[in-house]
């Protein structure tokens, strides 16, 4: 068992009786430590995909990384990937035990004018591909209190431009929709982060090169991006700009990956579900035409649970929607269609202090069970789970000991802009933000002049609006067989 796992175990007090257990077992219980301390993360930020930009360095670097867990290197991935999820700035993007599973450990960087670029870690199945990236620079990126959010992004990156592509001529930063990217400053001289990418609706060999290549906004002889959206790099355009590349081999993850294909059309709309995918990095429906349908279907598998599709943008004809509570051995999903008369929405209050809090929803729908609130660094964290069918539009307030909704300092919490999710427990977590917002629209620091205690002292109760009139068409339900 390698320094870093033994540091792991020390880290998260398990046992000593326990240490023969697997690097899997490891995995699980450190996640679960991870979670299991809420109160400890003051801070993290998810960012939904933008073009930004990545400082890489002016040589052309290629190796070939397979998918392991059981080897040396595959352990040391796994310390890598749990390490930078561990960061309080950040939050799960994927199942943590299943990245590692698959993850490919490459570690190569490339140096240029003080700044170095590592690529530490990619995994890809056919849902998703991550990218892990260190950014260090000999000067520091900022001065002062530290950028956060869409912020640290703008100062890591104010320089450069960046692109991640797929097998020379895939931009993956327009693949598709629910994509996201995550970063934070380690110090002043580093910077982390990681892509997500959607590609549910790309047709992929088992072996990928994934590149990553980027130059500067006044670069003097810069690369016509229009025109490599058609052909891959030359060697001289790699040799003059910033460029680092690893080829991946993904078959493991596509082995473990069950596709059933579909043509199910979406009542009051124009799409329909193309295909849906159960894969070790999450599950999606794949969609084409134009709608949301996650406001028209619920999902259950053969058990009767209801599967949760979640929140997510939506982006021109080709979309997905990723849903929790299935995984590779579920053997049936039933599609059920909303019905909805658009009566408007309904509001259920409880006192906090004591939980769980249960908000059962009327017409027989589920309920929202609400595990604890807390007020830290002027963020209200609201941890929750769905128990049975929770329909879209639903979100939280709060109101003090007349019934009113809280402001401090003239300032309402506002909602951040979509709630955390824990995909070891399937259950999430909503932000309610004392703060303003930046230029783009996202949230900057919480205003320092209202107090945690004064947060504190002012709940009184939690409220759950949700629209009302929402039924489901069982009548109608279609079933789709996986196995």
């Amino acid at each position: 068992m390698n320094k870093r796992l033994n540091e792991l175990i020390s880290e998260t007090g398990i046992p000593d009786a326990d240490l023969k257990i697997s690097a899997d077992d490891i995995t699980r219980r450190v996640t679960a430590s991870i979670t299991a301390a809420p109160s400890e993360r003051k801070r993290y930020m998810r960012h939904k995909i933008l073009k930004a930009s990545l400082i890489a360095a002016c040589a052309a670097v290629i190796c070939t990384a397979a998918a392991f867990a059981a080897s040396p290197a595959g352990r040391e991935a796994i310390g890598n990937i749990i390490s930078y999820f561990q960061n309080d700035k950040v939050n799960e993007i994927t199942d943590t035990e299943e990245l590692a599973k698959y993850s490919a450990q490459i570690g190569e960087s490339v140096t240029k004018d003080g700044i170095t670029l590592t690529l530490d870690n990619a995994a890809v199945d056919d849902n998703y591909l991550h990218v892990f990236c260190t950014l260090t620079s000999d000067e520091p990126f900022y001065e002062g209190s530290e950028p956060i959010g869409h912020n640290a992004y703008a100062k890591a990156y104010e320089k450069m431009w960046v692109e991640v592509r797929i097998n020379g001529q895939h931009d993956v930063s327009v693949a598709g929709n629910h994509s996201s990217t995550q970063g934070y400053f380690a110090d002043r001289y580093t910077f982390k982060t990681v892509y997500k990418y959607n590609i549910s609706a790309s047709e992929l060999p088992d072996t990928i090169k994934v590149e990553v290549l980027a130059d500067k906004h006044d670069s003097e002889n810069p690369i016509n991006l229009t025109e490599l959206q058609n052909r891959a790099l030359t060697d001289e355009e790699k040799s003059r700009i910033w460029y680092v590349s690893a080829d991946i081999d993904r078959k493991a993850a596509k082995e473990a990956t069950v596709i059933a294909k579909t043509n199910i059309n979406i009542p009051d709309t124009d799409a329909s579900i193309e295909k849906i995918v159960l894969s070790p990095f999450g599950n999606q429906l794949v969609t084409t035409g134009g709608g949301n349908i996650a406001e028209k279907v619920a999902l259950f598998d053969e058990n009767g649970v209801s599967l949760d599709i979640l929140d997510t943008d939506v982006i021109g004809e080709e979309n997905s929607y990723e849903f929790l509570k299935a995984d590779t051995n579920t053997v049936e999903i039933k599609i059920v269609p909303i019905l909805s008369d658009d009566a408007g929405t309904g509001e259920i209050s409880h006192k906090i202090g004591d939980y769980p809090i249960r908000y059962e929803l009327p017409d027989g729908l589920g309920s929202i069970v609400v595990t604890g609130v807390r007020a830290d660094g002027g963020v209200v964290s609201i941890d929750y789970y769905k128990d049975g069918f929770v329909p879209c539009g639903t979100k939280f307030g709060l109101r003090d000991e007349n019934n009113s909704d809280v402001a401090l300092e003239g300032i309402t919490p506002m909602p951040d802009h979509i709630d955390r999710v824990h995909y070891d427990t399937k259950s999430y977590t909503a932000r309610l933000i004392f703060g303003g917002y930046d230029e783009t629209g996202y949230y900057m620091v919480p205003d320092e002049n209202v107090s945690d205690e004064a947060i504190k002292e002012a709940i009184s109760s939690l409220t759950v609006t949700y629209p009302k009139g929402v039924k489901l068409d069982y009548d109608n339900a279609q079933i789709v067989k996986l196995h």
